[in-house]
């Protein structure tokens, strides 16, 4: 059975996402990105599509969002989602893009077999 490709990102800086998204346009990556902000919402379309992601990336810091009736929603933090992949380990590679030094190193603790690299930050 043939799955859509896509690559997941973990993002909630609207400036990095439209970066992100130029970049993959600009290298011709054909399937469009998925991106989210909250952790729990990227964890269900994991589990439902992680056997179709190219690639899954993940920034750690997430802010606190208000709801439609203005309750105060944590959005989680990019952890959360290492600490799934663990258990559910993705065949494909994961980036940690946080510029949150010391969180980005805990969440490079994944399980074997699963590729975790963390690209340099610019500016």
């Amino acid at each position: 059975m043939m799955h859509n490709r896509t690559i997941a990102i973990l993002e909630d800086d609207a400036a990095r996402v439209a970066e992100l998204t130029a970049v993959l346009r600009e290298l011709l990556y054909s399937a469009p990105p998925v991106f989210f902000e909250d952790a729990g919402r990227m964890l269900v379309w994991l589990g439902e599509h992680l056997r179709e992601a190219d690639l899954i990336s993940l920034d750690h810091d997430l802010p606190f969002r208000r709801d439609e009736e203005n309750r105060l929603i944590d959005c989680g933090t990019g952890r959360h989602v290492a600490d799934w992949l663990t258990a559910a380990p993705a065949k494909c590679p994961v980036i940690v893009h946080s510029s949150n030094e010391a969180c980005a190193a805990g969440m490079m603790a994944v399980p074997a077999g699963v590729s975790v690299q963390r690209p340099g930050l610019g500016p």
